[in-house]
């Protein structure tokens, strides 16, 4: 910078002046106030400009463009940027890396990504050009789900930084970012130790620019979030917010993201009145293009207070700013508090609307979003559809809320696992409106276009009126949509099979029985919690060769004894997996006499999205897994076999089980996979579920939803790993393996309902492809059910008598459930779409 302010002082070069200024704001941390500069000094280039000064000046409008939002004439600058260095021998990998940032930033990742990889730093490059490199693509695996990469690079931008204080000042964000991730992931060890290492890099300077000072703040909040003082959490980050009202009052973009930092804290402890006053005093004082935010934020603060006309109030001042032209995330963020605004006022029509058309919102625009973002999103989605479940239960409803967590959990799916856009899978599978709905929502496009043409014509005074009068018609909506039992959850059973689905209904439950042309509903005499009571006495009990029996014979009665009479002309029986029934293992369900499974067979069925089925060639069995130390150590079938699709085998076990040489195999395109392994999962944090891999490293669900590994057309996927197909939806944020294979594309998932072991899941891999082999149906269902058919005739009370290795009564403990009913097959119950 300083060579460039002596040619101002000498040769009088205006854009060297504005580039100089531009330079001394930014470094400020004050890229608003820079973007002028930068552009005039643009516009003010002589002719005579070196190729160097001209990439420079304009690279830094462009960075400032990027900073301020304006991604699009960035992007307009970077092509020709990259020429006039390649042109003139300039090393153009600085303009290549700004470039990937801005295609980030515009969701472009393949295109970003292939930026990054072409502008990594030579090896004897500047530590401080590995540490942004490294930070940069760090950054991006983890938007992209890739967490152990995003570990990696990340890592190596902390291992990258200056230990001179100064010079690592400018930096301290890198240090945050490898905090938040080790935080994200459960590394709360390391993340203590780089926060701590900020704080002394702070304290060892005078002063550092006004980004890192708030980095600073945040990071010390995160350190006593981490010790669970969330009151010192929200301390910290009102200290934050003065220290920016005393030295850079206009700085808001700053001051706007400690005080979401600052509000999430307060909302963790009691929201106190200082919030409140803080909120309201920046709302007066913030430009109005930014006070909407502080508005929002503190109509959902009013809210938790029940101050229904404050929070009203606010959420109109929103509204009038933003409806018709708002982000949709912005607009998602309104249309969710007034969900909850018709709740707390008593509407429970207004609040069901208003929160299936707020889950829509969020289904479109779950893939524009980053890591923190999307998780805030979630959790406040989560909270809005308790509320709109918990309102259709009032209205008697019972169905819909089904359908409605059915389409959420596909949804989060997408959003946590996938990262993928929803458009496609909402035009097939769109948000469970009713009639009276759906006039509503063209209703509300009416009013967004109104809104958005008086903003242009008149200004946004007027529009306090109008939104008021918006607020009105929404809570004034009503419904004659009441309980019906008629509404379809999925698409209707293939002709010879009957599907059951479980429906808790107020005090009772229902069980809802679906054929090829007709469907019911019966009546169970239990309550929703005896019956989960029930399941869980179940589960509990398979490991025991006598106690399962008991709850089996309860729950056969409720479930199976009503369609007794059509099993007998049924060739299948689906059970809807999604819900309570999802957690029973249906086949070992007893008359007393014999299993299910040994009169029909059982598929379980999962409300997916549709998918676009490869159409490419597949053959061959790849098996992985992860227990194995060796390939002999692995059941080997025989190459024989009547289509000749399990042929070749391939194997990967132990070391060589690794996630370069995953990819690797299944892009060979086998028919069929199989995979013993360990499924790692928090059942709070989804996006931590990991498979273990044979070098015993990790591969994350979420980089397991990426394309890299190729499942799409897959005949059969086995998973033996514990509890790979369960999906209870009453367990928060839950995601089922089962459910992702089948998004990505395999037609049939065979899976666990529980823990097991690696012996029994051995010793299933090796009789369950031999038999798929040796069936002339090679049909997942049809062989599942004659193994496990022949495991219950043992069981059975005759059966388990002649197999008696102790005392008088004492069955063999091997016809014990749990070492042969864990095994399930999953299908998606949409048909597959061929690709075009």
């Amino acid at each position: 910078m300083a060579s460039y302010l002596e040619m101002a002082k000498t040769d009088q070069d205006i854009a060297a002046r504005l580039f100089a200024q531009g330079q001394a704001l930014w470094g400020e941390g004050k890229p608003a106030q820079a973007l002028p500069c930068f552009r005039d000094a643009v516009a003010a280039l002589p002719p005579s400009a070196s190729d160097q000064f001209v990439v420079d000046v304009t690279g830094s409008f462009a960075l400032a463009l990027r900073e301020n939002g304006e991604f699009d004439a960035a992007l307009a600058l970077y092509p020709d940027l990259e020429a006039r260095c390649l042109a003139a021998g300039l090393d153009a990998r600085k303009i290549g890396r700004q470039w990937a940032i801005a295609l980030e930033q515009k969701r472009d990742f393949d295109g970003a990504r292939l930026l990054y990889e072409k502008s990594k730093p030579d090896v004897d490059a500047p530590q401080v050009e590995w540490l942004k490199w490294a930070n940069a693509i760090g950054l991006l695996d983890w938007t992209e789900g890739r967490l152990t990469d995003a570990a990696t690079h990340l890592a190596a931008a902390t291992a990258a930084m200056p230990d001179d204080p100064e010079k690592a000042a400018p930096y301290l964000a890198v240090l945050g970012n490898d905090a938040r991730l080790a935080l994200h992931m459960g590394n709360s060890a390391r993340a203590y130790r780089l926060i701590n290492r900020m704080v002394e890099i702070r304290q060892a300077v005078d002063a550092i620019p006004l980004p890192s000072e708030t980095s600073l703040f945040k990071a010390r909040a995160a350190l006593a979030a981490l010790r669970g003082d969330h009151a010192q959490e929200a301390a910290i980050l009102r200290d934050g917010l003065d220290w920016i009202d005393q030295n850079d009052p206009d700085e808001w973009m700053h001051k706007l993201d400690l005080v979401a930092h600052y509000v999430a804290a307060a909302q963790r402890t009691r929201p106190s009145d200082e919030v409140v006053r803080y909120l309201t005093q920046m709302c007066a004082a913030a430009p109005m293009e930014l006070a909407w935010i502080g508005s929002l934020m503190l109509s959902q603060i009013l809210l938790e207070r029940a101050d229904l006309d404050g929070a009203r109030h606010n959420i109109e001042r929103a509204g009038a700013f933003l409806v018709g032209d708002g982000t949709a995330q912005s607009e998602a963020e309104i249309v969710a508090t007034l969900a909850a605004l018709a709740h707390f006022a008593g509407k429970p029509d207004a609040a069901v609307f208003l929160g299936k058309l707020a889950l829509k919102y969020l289904a479109l625009l779950i893939h524009d979003l980053d890591d923190d973002a999307l998780r805030s999103a979630i959790e406040e989605s989560e909270k809005l559809l308790d509320l709109t479940t918990a309102d259709l239960r009032s209205a008697g409803r019972f169905q819909e809320v089904m359908v409605l967590r059915n389409f959420f959990d596909r949804v989060r799916r997408y959003a946590l696992l996938s990262r993928r856009p929803m458009a496609e899978a909402l035009a097939h599978q769109p948000v469970p409106f009713d009639a009276a709905e759906l006039k509503m929502e063209q209703q509300w496009l009416a009013w967004r276009q109104d809104l958005a043409q008086m903003r242009a014509a008149q200004g946004t005074a007027p529009l306090l009126a109008r939104m008021s009068q918006v607020v009105d018609g929404l809570l004034a909506f009503e419904t004659t949509a009441r309980h019906t039992g008629q509404v379809a959850t999925l698409p209707p059973p293939l002709r010879g099979r009957i599907r059951l689905s479980f429906v808790p209904a107020g005090d009772i439950c229902e069980l809802h029985v679906q054929g090829h042309d007709y469907s019911r509903v019966e009546r169970i005499d239990m309550t929703p919690a005896t019956f989960n009571r029930t399941v869980a006495d179940l589960r509990d009990a398979v490991s025991d060769p006598v106690a399962w029996r008991d709850p089996a014979q309860v729950l056969y009665g409720h479930l199976i004894t009503p369609i007794a009479d059509e099993l007998d002309h049924a060739e299948c029986l689906e059970i809807e997996a999604s819900g309570a029934l999802g957690m029973i293992p249906i086949g070992i369900l007893s008359d007393g006499v014999t299993c299910l499974v040994e009169r029909i067979a059982v598929r379980y069925v999962i409300d997916v999205a549709p998918v676009r089925v490869d159409g490419a060639a597949r053959r061959g069995l790849v098996q992985f897994n992860a227990f194995a130390r060796e390939p002999n150590e692995m059941p080997v079938l025989a190459p024989e076999s009547d289509d000749g699709m399990m042929w070749p085998i391939t194997f990967a076990s132990g070391a060589d089980f690794t996630r370069g040489r995953a990819v690797d195999l299944l892009g060979t395109k086998p028919a069929y996979v199989s995979l013993a392994t360990h499924l790692e999962t928090e059942p709070a944090r989804p996006d931590l579920a990991a498979l273990q891999l044979g070098d015993e490293t990790h591969l994350y669900l979420t980089d397991f939803a990426r394309d890299d590994f190729d499942m799409n057309g897959v005949r059969v996927a086995l998973v033996a790993a514990c509890s790979s197909g369960v999906d209870d939806v009453t367990l928060a944020h839950n995601t089922s393996l089962a459910a992702l294979v089948l998004e990505k594309g395999a037609q049939c998932f065979v899976g666990t309902l529980w823990d097991i072991s690696s012996s029994v899941a051995d010793a299933f891999i090796a009789q369950f492809w031999q038999a798929l082999r040796d069936d002339p149906t090679h049909d997942p269902v049809h062989v599942l059910k004659m193994l496990q058919s022949g495991a219950a005739g043992k069981a059975d009370p005759v059966g388990a008598a002649q197999n008696r290795t102790g005392g008088i009564g004492s069955p063999a403990p091997e016809v014990a459930p749990v070492s042969w009913a864990a095994f399930a097959v999953f299908e998606k119950c949409n048909p597959p779409q061929p690709a075009d």
